[in-house]
C-alpha cells in the first residue's frame, strides 16, 4: 500500500497566491499513494476563494472514503477571527462543510471498512523524539518546496511495518515537498 503525505499551504503556489480548483486537483491527481494526508486544508476561506478544499482533493485524488478535520474556525486575515476547535470538527463526503474553517484530511482510493478515531488532548501532540520504535520510512529534506533543506515532512512506520520506493516530489502548490512510500509487512 502505498502512503503519502503533502502540505499544501493552504493551496497555495509557490508565490504565495492563493491558487483556484482545477489547479489543486491536478496537483494531486498525479499522487502516486492509495492513501493520502493533506495539512493546511482551507473549507470556506475567503483567501481560498470559498472553495471547499477537502472535497476538491478527495474528487481529484479519486478518493473512496476520506475526512476531514478542521483544527480552527475563522479567518487568518484581514480581520483575524481565528479559534481553535476543541475537539477538532470532523467530517466526511455527506456532512455540512460550513466554513470558514482550516485544517488537516486523509484521504483514501481503497475502501474503509472501519475507522477508529485517536483521541488527542488539547494542544500540541507530540510523538516522543526520539522514538526507537519509529522508523523513518522517507529520508531527505521537503522544505521548503522550491529549495529544500529541512525535513519536516515525515512518514513514520511503528511496530511490524517498513518502507521501499520512497518518493520525494515537487508539486505546483504548497511550500513543502510530497513524500510518498509503499509500506508492507516487515516479513513480506
Amino acid at each position: 500500500m502505498r502512503v503519502g503525505t503533502v502540505n499544501i499551504a493552504a493551496g497555495r503556489d509557490r508565490l504565495g497566491r492563493s491558487v483556484g480548483a482545477p489547479s489543486l486537483a491536478a496537483a494531486v491527481a498525479g499522487l502516486d499513494a492509495d492513501v493520502l494526508s493533506v495539512q493546511e486544508l482551507d473549507t470556506g476561506q475567503p483567501r481560498s476563494h470559498h472553495v471547499d478544499r477537502p472535497a476538491v482533493v478527495a474528487e481529484a485524488f479519486g478518493a473512496l472514503a476520506w475526512r476531514d478535520a478542521a483544527t480552527v474556525a475563522g479567518t487568518p486575515d484581514p480581520s483575524a477571527s481565528w479559534r481553535p476547535l476543541e475537539p477538532p470538527a470532523l467530517r466526511g463526503p455527506d456532512d455540512d462543510r460550513s466554513g470558514p474553517r482550516y485544517g488537516i484530511g486523509l484521504f483514501c482510493r481503497r475502501p474503509v471498512r472501519r475507522r477508529h478515531v485517536l483521541g488527542l488532548p488539547p494542544g500540541r501532540a507530540r510523538l516522543p523524539v526520539p522514538n526507537p520504535r519509529a522508523e523513518e520510512l522517507v529520508r531527505g529534506p521537503t522544505f521548503p518546496a522550491h529549495r529544500p533543506r529541512l525535513q519536516v515532512d515525515h512518514l513514520l512506520a511503528l511496530g511490524g511495518l517498513t518502507g521501499r520506493d520512497p518518493e520525494i516530489r515537487a508539486l505546483a502548490i504548497g511550500d513543502h515537498r510530497a513524500a510518498v512510500v509503499t509500506v508492507q509487512r516487515r516479513d513480506s
